[in-house]
């Protein structure tokens, strides 16, 4: 507390916490029986100590058996002068009419608080400072413990202190680890790198000891996977020392010939500080951050929904760029042979979503585009930083399929109900966790007999695309027809009906990798004989239908096409799941590959030219409607998603491009008040007087409803004193009125379908999108959801690259640069607290339209903005070197005066004209100058200059990488 005053004042205080959960109570028991945990409670105080014990008189049970409560939540304080202290709150009336109070020694069934009250005398501009101290899980041991470090004075505060100041520098080692520090004369630009930094690990963890390998983690890491390969190989993972640099050990294991052993140690990731799944600020989400285990060893591990935590593993690959290909590794090994991924990603294993009829969200089934450019990303920095990797696991069977026990249907279900294609293997399910119980987390892969099926990269990367296009309907997207949705997931209601335009862009960019990643080999790839075969029938398809590139098709040719791509995914994975792989493998030529890719493209391109609306934007998602050997495809309203897809896709030229930008400014999802842009246009939903009213004359045209009126009943349709009539509002849908009719037996089935029919039209359900039209918040109506405007940010950048690669003073490039800036002032960094709402450091959910942003922290947000910050910083990655070409960083960015950069590996001192950020801990200090040089200092004090340059050669970037330790800083010398 600090007085300002110009006098001496009196003051009585008080300060604590209120509502304090002992040990024992968990969310779940805390959300629905709290009164019942009321009764147990007890709140004890140590007088002599100024400690509070809170704990249960016993952990909750109604088993007939003795249930002890040996933990305790404890809370302390120190600073206050002779205080008062409360257990609960039966006091703070009196407080608060300055009533005396007196100290609770133990408080039997009341919700415990700890408050400390005392009187305190503030000298003129004084202060008085008082500490307040929870800890949780507390043994009697350790209380012990603690009260005798109590009775030592001041002694642990200065404890406290230095924990605290630990904290911090630990906290900040992280951070610099992930690269996350930056100083420039924009001082909120530093802070907003150092929060998003903190947040993507703090989401997807980071490596615990760089490359440095603890042999007994990954011991423990293999056997818990596979016991037989560690019984295999126990004596000689003994023999290695207790730490192993992670590069030394894949050369150890490739020379042992074992390729289960190679998968494993590929696949393991020492990774720390890791959240569990979900994001913290939405409150539907668990979320807690393990950094040791309960006997207070280090504790590395990660678990997350996949669809989350491989993006945060994107950005985190920047700055250890040595796991890339052990992250694809993990990636492609989750996917299933049908061409998907599980729904959660764990050190311990995959996992995938059972039904749970008590939980409103549970479902099953699979997501879509995340799939696709996610791990199209990861391949790209791959490239980028060992473009020889690659390659070379594009012929090794190291690689395997999850077995997750999900059937999707046949193309006649698909067809009959959309929205419900995927059923639930009980007797797979079973066999899964028997291997499981016998190997390990390796149980959850595909076998062949008693042997795991492997299969090389170029396979993994096939299944997946050809999982899509066998799903592809031409002119409208790839369907949506495995029960989950994609990046927003409050657009759920589009499975089945919804085909999306988002995944075809990126499916675009996907198909161009892949033919420059086989752009110069020769040898054959062998893949499965089955995967051979969907491929062979996938390309007939293609072939015998590009006489429609161009054209307009007609709902029957659509239908034609889309049937026979159906049948042969249909087909394939019958044989799959009925019979499993054979086992048997078959050549497949680089140019086939090349074929297929080349013609998938044509068509992929023909639809995206197709989906171009006549505002200049590009359609995100359509809608399907299947009739009797038909197949027609109507738009549904513009999205952000499909913007930000499109100039993701490199399917557009730069001209192309600066349409897109130019589109978005001036469509109905610009919002000038934060100079940014909503998912979707604002749209009014009716009132609720004005939403369910049925025409009379539609009425008219039902059996049913005419005759429920006539008889006088309201079961399904009620009439009211004006003459509107009204559904029955127990109903949600049409499927629920058709059950309901069906239930009493007393109509037709045409009559039947007729109202479900006129209940779907009247509430326009076929183009019900999900959530994200009902309200009003996150995802939906009127908001900026931050992370897709900062993907639009990315994609701009990745736009303005591309071109300047062309022409540097090309007028198309500088249009993008503007954009791009522009673009990124509409996040927020700059933007007062009123404008933005909170501290506009850190990155938020969304902002909704009555409202400043919502939800702080560890949005994906985080990741995209790190990426396309070390592009505006102008650091580019290509052939394994480091190249520094900062066009899009302003000069406004160079500080003014010498100034202290203070990292947790030591202090620099920067010039004016000078700035500095780091890439894998290695500090590079940019200095503006009329010449171009780079000048490299090592710690052992040697220094080397090349001039005329901007690039590092491969050795150099390779140390760096490679996180060697050699390098003290770099020195570039840049023009702006």
């Amino acid at each position: 507390m600090i007085s300002n005053s110009k006098k001496k004042l009196s003051i009585r205080v008080l300060d604590g916490i209120r509502n304090i959960l002992p040990y024992g109570v968990d969310t779940l028991l805390q959300s629905t029986r709290s009164t019942l945990v009321d009764g147990y409670k007890r709140n004890e105080l140590l007088p002599d100590h100024g400690l509070g014990i809170f704990t249960l008189s016993s952990i909750i049970s109604d088993r007939a058996e003795p249930s002890e409560s040996l933990k305790s939540t404890t809370i302390w304080s120190k600073g206050l002068d002779s205080p008062v202290y409360l257990l609960s709150e039966q006091q703070i009336s009196a407080f608060e009419k300055n009533k005396i109070i007196e100290t609770e020694l133990d408080v039997k069934g009341r919700r415990g608080a700890f408050y400390v009250s005392s009187s305190i005398e503030l000298e003129e501009q004084g202060s008085k400072q008082w500490f307040i101290v929870s800890e949780l899980n507390q043994s009697a041991a350790k209380i012990q413990s603690l009260v005798d470090e109590l009775d030592t004075g001041d002694s642990i505060l200065l404890n406290l202190e230095n924990d605290v100041l630990n904290g911090d520098e630990n906290l900040k080692r992280l951070v610099f680890d992930a690269d996350g520090f930056q100083m420039t004369k924009n001082a909120n630009t530093i802070y907003r790198h150092f929060s998003n930094t903190l947040y993507n690990i703090m989401r997807g963890g980071i490596y615990a000891n760089g490359y440095e390998i603890e042999t007994s983690d990954i011991k423990q890491f293999i056997e818990k996977w596979n016991k037989v390969v560690f019984n295999r190989h126990s004596e000689y993972l003994n023999t290695l020392p207790e730490v192993v640099s992670y590069f030394d050990l894949l050369r150890l294991v490739e020379s042992l010939n074992d390729l289960e052993l190679e998968r494993l140690v590929r696949e393991y990731l020492p990774l720390t500080y890791s959240r569990r799944h979900g994001d913290p600020s939405r409150p539907w989400n668990k979320f807690n951050i393990e950094v040791t285990k309960d006997n207070g060893e280090k504790n590395l591990n990660f678990e997350g929904n996949w669809r989350d935590i491989f993006q945060n593993w994107e950005a985190l690959s920047l700055s250890y760029p040595g796991y890339i290909e052990s992250i694809i590794s993990k990636f492609v090994n989750a996917s299933t042979p049908d061409g998907y991924n599980p729904y959660r990603i764990t050190k311990e294993g995959v996992d995938w979503e059972k039904l749970d009829s008590m939980d409103p969200w549970s479902n099953i089934g699979y997501w879509g585009d995340h799939q696709v450019i996610y791990l199209l990303k990861l391949m790209e920095l791959s490239k980028k930083y060992k473009p020889d990797e690659l390659p070379s696991l594009l012929y090794k069977n190291i690689f395997v399929y999850a077995n997750v026990p999900y059937r999707i249907k046949g193309m006649e279900d698909l067809l009959k109900d959309p929205k419900n294609t995927i059923l639930y293997d009980y007797e797979s399910s079973e066999l899964i966790d028997k291997r499981v119980d016998m190997i390990g987390a390796d149980g959850k892969l595909v076998f062949v007999g008693n042997e795991l099926y492997h299969v090389n990269l170029m396979e993994k990367l096939l299944v997946v695309l050809l999982s899509k296009i066998s799903n592809f309907i031409p002119g409208g997207g790839i369907w949506m027809n495995t029960q989950r949705p994609e990046w927003n997931d409050a657009n759920n209601a589009l499975v089945g009906n919804g085909v999306s335009m988002v995944t075809l862009y990126y499916l675009y960019r996907y198909l161009g990798f892949v033919a420059d990643l086989i752009e110069d080999l020769k040898e054959e790839l062998m893949v499965s004989v089955e995967v051979r075969e969907l491929f062979d029938g996938i390309f007939e398809v293609l072939s015998q239908n590009k006489q429609y590139l161009g054209a307009v098709l007609s709902d029957e040719e659509r239908f034609n096409i889309v049937s026979k791509l159906g049948t042969h995914g249909e087909n394939y994975r019958k044989s799959i799941y009925s019979d499993g792989f054979s086992g048997e493998k078959k050549g497949l030529s680089i140019d086939e590959i090349k074929d297929f890719v080349n013609l998938t493209m044509a068509h992929i391109k023909d639809t995206i030219g197709k989906n171009k609306r006549e505002d200049g934007l590009y359609h995100s998602y359509n809608l399907v409607k299947f009739g009797k050997n038909t197949s027609s495809i109507t738009n549904l309203y513009e999205m952000l998603e499909g913007q930000v897809a499109v100039l993701s896709s490199k399917a557009l030229d730069s001209k192309e491009a600066l349409s897109v930008l130019t589109a978005l400014r001036e469509s109905a999802i610009y919002r000038e008040d934060q100079n940014s842009f909503m998912l979707y246009p604002v749209r009014e939903l009716p009132k609720f007087m004005k939403k369910n009213i049925i025409p009379e004359e539609i009425v008219e045209t039902s059996n049913v409803l005419k005759t429920e009126l006539q008889m006088g009943l309201t079961r399904f349709v009620e009439k009211d004193v004006k003459g509107q009539h009204h559904f029955n509002g127990q109903f949600r849908n049409g499927t629920e009125i058709m059950e309901a009719i069906q239930k009493i037996g007393e109509y037709s089935e045409e009559d039947i379908l007729k109202v479900g029919e006129i209940f779907t039209v009247l509430f326009d359900h076929h183009s019900f999108t999900g959530r994200s039209g009902t309200f009003y918040k996150y995802e939906g109506l009127g908001c900026i959801y931050w992370h897709m405007v900062s993907k639009l940010v990315l994609a701009a950048e990745e736009n303005y690259y591309a071109t300047i690669v062309k022409d540097e003073q090309s007028d198309d490039a500088v249009r993008l640069a503007e954009y791009f800036h522009e673009l990124k002032a509409g996040i927020g960094v700059e933007k007062s607290p009123v404008d933005y709402g909170a501290f506009p450091t850190d990155a938020y959910s969304h902002t909704p339209s009555f409202a400043g942003v919502q939800q702080p922290g560890m949005t994906g947000q985080v990741k995209e903005d790190i990426i396309s910050r070390f592009g505006e910083l102008g650091v580019n990655i290509s052939n394994g070197e480091i190249c520094f070409n900062p066009r899009l960083l302003s000069k406004d960015e160079m500080l003014d005066q010498k100034t202290e950069w203070k990292l947790p590996s030591g202090t620099i001192i920067l010039d004016e004209k000078q700035l500095g950020f780091t890439i894998c801990s290695v500090p590079i200090i940019y200095e503006l100058n009329n010449y171009k040089a780079i000048t490299i200092c090592y710690h052992n004090g040697d220094k080397y200059t090349f001039e005329n340059t901007v690039k590092l050669n491969k050795q150099i970037s390779q140390s760096i990488f490679n996180r060697d330790g050699k390098i003290d800083k770099i020195i570039v010398r840049i023009k702006l």
